[in-house]
């Protein structure tokens, strides 16, 4: 009987996610098909999206996936550090941005559907990021949303493509889309992001940020495929001395 009990879990447990990967695929479709005159004004979207968006988690999915495929990221600004207008209005009309401007609209996009939404701004170990790199400065903003209770992270600059250094030794992004940003929990974060403001990070034991320095640049992707957290490296490290982790 515990035998039986337990595979029938184990079933019941795959057959949620099933179903959940199917419904973000239903809220993906319905966001790229949303008409485009309803698409340059912030009231107009948040309008459509609460109209096939019902749980929290799914109005987060819709916000990310409408921000990861119509914002692109505005490599001139990055390139030339004179950065245009990052309002929300002003990201909404050019559809281009830095990370700070889509963490702004994507701010006001999560209030406009019913959520609790917060930018953080911090520290991030994306594009020309060198293992042992020390921040001086904060570098990258994203967004945390309270779902069920619990905030998780969610980065729609980085889920709308990756970046590279061209010929001419500039940075050229890629357009892509990537939900490996969406919905991350505070331990699996860690190793890629650390906020400015350490309360916006609910872990124990606490991370400092010369720790997160000298942590593995991991993607959360890597956790889910080994079926382990991030936790658990890290108490593994504390443990051993050693990040023993293969990607």
């Amino acid at each position: 009987m515990k035998i039986f009990f337990s595979a029938t879990f184990i079933f019941f447990i795959l057959g949620l996610s099933h179903a959940q990967q199917n419904r973000m695929a239903y809220i993906d479709s319905m966001v790229r098909s949303i008409n485009s005159n309803d698409n340059y004004m912030i009231s107009s979207v948040c309008e459509v999206i609460k109209e096939f968006a019902k749980t929290d988690l799914e109005k987060s999915r819709a916000v990310y996936t409408w921000l990861a495929t119509y914002i692109s990221y505005d490599d001139e600004s990055y390139n030339t550090k004179n950065y245009a207008d990052q309002s929300p209005e002003s990201v909404m009309f050019k559809r281009k941005a830095v990370c700070a401007g889509t963490a702004y609209l994507f701010d006001v996009l999560a209030k406009g559907v019913g959520l609790k939404s917060q930018v953080v701004s911090g520290y991030a170990k994306g594009y020309g990021y060198e293992e042992g790199t020390e921040f001086a400065e904060t570098n990258h903003a994203w967004n945390r949303v309270l779902i069920n209770g619990v905030w998780k992270h969610f980065d729609a600059t980085w889920g709308g493509g990756y970046s590279f250094k061209n010929k001419k030794g500039k940075m050229q992004s890629v357009k892509a889309f990537d939900d490996g940003w969406f919905d991350v929990s505070d331990w699996e974060i860690i190793y890629s992001h650390y906020p400015e403001l350490p309360q916006q990070l609910n872990i124990n034991p606490q991370v400092t940020k010369a720790q997160f320095e000298a942590m593995p640049y991991i993607v959360p992707r890597s956790f889910y495929a080994k079926n382990t957290t991030g936790k658990k490296l890290y108490m593994d490290f504390v443990k051993t001395g050693e990040w023993n982790f293969t990607r």
